[in-house]
């Protein structure tokens, strides 16, 4: 996805509403609505227009329509740790 001077990867999907997104197919011409899901996070605002590109052409263009926020996963507990001092002298 490129949109003013970002270059970002993303993933593209039917919105969840879509019953039969797994059927579907966009062909040059057609008008649809997606979800991007973006690799970092990077900041955009409403009304921001776009390009897909692979391969180093331009497959499609668009809108940024509506801005869904992600959620942070929640991460495991860190491990617990030693004292680099009481490893060192156990293993003495």
């Amino acid at each position: 996805m490129y949109f003013r001077t970002a270059d970002v990867t993303c993933q593209l999907t039917f919105p969840p509403e879509d019953k039969d997104a797994a059927d579907k197919m966009v062909m040059p011409g057609d008008n649809v609505e997606m979800v991007c899901d973006l690799v970092h996070d990077t900041p955009m605002e409403l009304g921001s227009r776009f390009s897909l590109r692979e391969g180093g052409k331009t497959i499609g263009t668009g809108l940024v329509s509506e801005i869904l926020v992600r959620l942070p996963s929640p991460s495991p507990p860190p491990p617990l740790a030693l004292p680099l001092r009481a490893l060192a002298s156990k293993a003495i």
